[in-house]
């Protein structure tokens, strides 16, 4: 398999999940994580389809800390400072780097879900300042806006 190039794995993966759908489903996913653990290479193909649309479904509690903390850690150190001059705590360390940019993955962005995922993360922190969820969700969206190529983009009803 692994002489497949990786444009045709990646339309064998895609497979996997319907990419007109509002999110992933959760067996769907299951299989793409799968292909992360074969090797390097299906990794490398698999992340970005896993990513397209990670901000758009919820998962379980712990799939999404991950995300917000995959997030947190591609922040620029500028807004990294910001956000612990702010009072914000991490629960990991700014030296382990991510092995993906994990942004660049993402197309759809459900800025209700975004609101949502942060705001699950925060909870889990304590003695927070009362602007930490503008903080957080600010900093996440000027490192979304740069680094994604974002193509549906939903808001919520207001």
């Amino acid at each position: 398999m692994n002489n497949l190039i990786p444009e045709i794995l990646k339309v064998i993966f895609k497979y996997l999940y319907d990419p007109n759908a509002d999110s992933c489903y959760i067996a769907d996913r299951n299989h793409l994580y799968s292909c992360l653990l074969v090797n390097r290479y299906w990794c490398k193909v698999s992340v970005p389809i896993l990513w397209s649309r990670a901000l758009n479904y919820y998962g379980s509690i712990h799939e999404r800390q991950t995300k917000i903390l995959s997030l947190l850690k591609c922040l620029d150190q500028k807004s990294r400072n910001n956000l612990i001059n702010n009072g914000i705590t991490f629960p990991f360390s700014f030296d382990e780097v991510t092995i993906f940019q994990y942004t660049s993955y993402i197309e759809v962005l459900d800025y209700g879900k975004l609101i949502n995922l942060v705001e699950d993360w925060l909870n889990t922190l304590q003695k927070l300042p009362a602007e930490s969820l503008s903080l957080v969700l600010r900093s996440i969206l000027k490192l979304l806006v740069k680094e994604t190529k974002i193509k549906s983009f939903k808001t919520w009803p207001v």
